[in-house]
């Protein structure tokens, strides 16, 4: 049975209340029904989560041989080595981290940035620019623009420039990107990033999964964003690759992982990009677990066996959807009314298939 969820009637007294009532659309049927699979979602209890910490060993091995295969270069092994700007959702990236900015309580002085996979540091160049060029935000502000990449960068690793301190970092094990940040550079990020975004970086990982987790946790509680392009992952018995099974495919599960996040975000099935939003003190405590590895590529995952609800995305046709974001009506509203969303873009409601 295919059914579009529906408006939820009653106020909402929770995060999670809001975060579902956002996603719903106005039609006509069983409302009830269709609350409660909708609620369980966000709500069901999970006897494992998925935890980086406890990789397969030849999982951690690929990651380790990987990483210094990269480091063994200075300049991009990619087609695609960065760009000024990524427009993921066809979302500005400066205007959307100027929004928060003007928004942030004026007791705010420190603002973060965070590039992951920032090739030759074009993007984080762009944010430099920009933000040093307003005149209408505060001049005792300081934004850390922190841009990474796997190769070894030898140009300066901190550029001072008015509002910003841009980071060049090179050399950087992104699969371990708290523990960098933290404990090897000296970065205390955890829990005050306003904006992350990463563009064509997730599709060359082995454990995209967990990386995402990690950039979720380390964004700030009730405001920090993440925008991100889709990327393929492993599951037991729901494996897909987007470039051999198409979009709509890749699109169905990339919606399942942002639902699991429990976090409001809009997605674009077209482009594949995503814009999350971290509600307060919000982990991603992702229902899945390690499989063993029969071939040590990619990490494969396995899903909690308690989940009560068979359950997929159906999305409508690419030519009824190309200016369309699905995902939460109140994160599309804010954004919109903020100008970082574009006049012509449109909200659609997620439909289910249970």
């Amino acid at each position: 049975m295919t059914n579009a969820i529906s408006t939820v009637r009653t106020p909402p007294t929770s995060h999670i209340a809001t975060t579902i009532a956002s996603y719903l659309g106005n039609e006509d049927g069983d409302l009830i029904f269709k609350r409660q699979i909708f609620h369980r979602l966000f709500t069901q209890a999970t006897t494992f989560n998925l935890d980086w910490h406890r990789r397969p060993e030849k999982l951690q091995e690929k990651i380790d041989s990987k990483f210094e295969r990269l480091t063994k270069n200075d300049t991009s092994m990619w087609h695609c080595s960065g760009s000024s700007s990524y427009h993921l959702c066809n979302i500005n990236e400066c205007l959307l981290l100027k929004a928060i900015i003007l928004k942030a309580p004026i007791t705010q002085k420190e603002f973060y940035f965070l590039d992951i996979g920032a090739g030759n540091f074009q993007l984080g160049e762009t944010i430099e620019d920009f933000i040093n060029k307003q005149n209408d935000l505060p001049p005792d502000i300081t934004v850390y623009i922190i841009s990474m990449r796997g190769e070894a960068y030898f140009g300066e690793p901190i550029i001072i420039s008015k509002r910003c301190k841009h980071y060049k970092l090179g050399c950087f094990k992104i699969e371990e990107i708290t523990k960098e940040l933290e404990e090897r550079r000296g970065l205390k990020v955890k829990n005050k990033i306003d904006v992350a975004t990463s563009r064509l970086c997730m599709t060359h990982v082995c454990d995209p999964l967990a990386l995402f987790a990690q950039i979720h946790d380390d964004l700030l509680s009730g405001s920090g964003i993440l925008c991100m392009d889709q990327f393929d992952y492993f599951v037991d018995g729901d494996e897909f690759d987007s470039h051999n099974q198409g979009y709509s495919r890749a699109s169905s599960l990339m919606f399942k992982i942002l639902l699991d996040s429990k976090s409001p975000f809009l997605a674009h099935h077209v482009d594949g990009d995503f814009i999350l939003k971290k509600l307060d003190c919000n982990r991603s405590l992702l229902p899945l677990r390690y499989l063993p590895l029969d071939e040590p590529r990619r990490a494969k995952y396995k899903r909690n066996p308690d989940e009560e609800i068979s359950w997929s995305i159906l999305l409508p046709q690419l030519e009824d959807i190309s200016d369309t974001l699905h995902g939460s009506k109140s994160l599309f509203n804010s954004l919109k009314t903020q100008g970082v969303i574009e006049p012509s873009r449109k909200w659609m409601p997620i439909e289910i298939i249970y």
